[in-house]
């Protein structure tokens, strides 16, 4: 990169401040885009933090065994990460989160419906092929329709991170509450969340 010319780029903008930040919510794609990044998050974290507990639940095994599952989304969204870049170049951004949001929900509903223990592995690693592009594919998506107001927009999907400290206590209360499979709900609620999105930012 150090051989690499770059041409910085100094555009004359007002400073971002909190309140500027969060007045852009009044705008409902600015706020459609923060929640999907909020969502997006919070299933990620949740499926880290629970997965091993669906597993044992559904299929009675030992923690360190269910505890597979969770290297296997990772690696999935690994996986996910490394073709995306390469896909993009084909694929329009729009269409990508499309086919992103499917995959997503065809590992969740996969997990919930799996007959064994290696079929749900399969499915938890398709889930994490789906979920690896939406965070960077909303972020850019939301840059592309408002270029004039990066720096806010930039903080408030930052802020929207946030979604990874609220959405794992809510599954894990569905979980002891109700049971853990009733959990993967919650987090299908936020990949049905995003595949909503993805067809609402194709018309907007």
């Amino acid at each position: 990169l150090g051989l690499t010319p770059i041409v910085e780029s100094k555009p004359e903008r007002t400073p971002a401040t909190f309140g500027s930040c969060f007045r852009l919510l009044k705008n409902r794609f600015v706020l459609v885009m923060a929640l999907s990044i909020f969502f997006i998050v919070g299933a990620e974290v949740a499926i880290n933090t629970n997965i091993a507990n669906i597993l044992m639940a559904k299929f009675g095994l030992t923690l360190e065994k269910a505890a597979v599952g969770i290297s296997l989304f990772f690696a999935g969204e690994m996986v996910a990460r490394l073709s995306g870049a390469i896909l993009l170049n084909w694929i329009k951004p729009r269409f990508f989160l499309l086919l992103t949001s499917l995959v997503a929900l065809t590992g969740i509903v996969g997990i919930l419906f799996s007959p064994v223990y290696l079929v749900g592995l399969v499915f938890i690693f398709i889930t994490g092929l789906g979920a690896g592009n939406m965070f960077p594919v909303i972020f850019s998506l939301s840059l592309e329709k408002m270029p004039d107001r990066a720096n806010e927009i930039s903080g408030l999907l930052i802020m929207a991170i946030s979604g990874g400290a609220v959405m794992p206590p809510v599954v894990g209360l569905v979980s002891t509450e109700i049971s853990p499979l009733a959990s993967m709900f919650v987090i299908g609620f936020c990949m049905v969340y995003v595949l909503w999105v993805s067809f609402y930012v194709r018309k907007n």
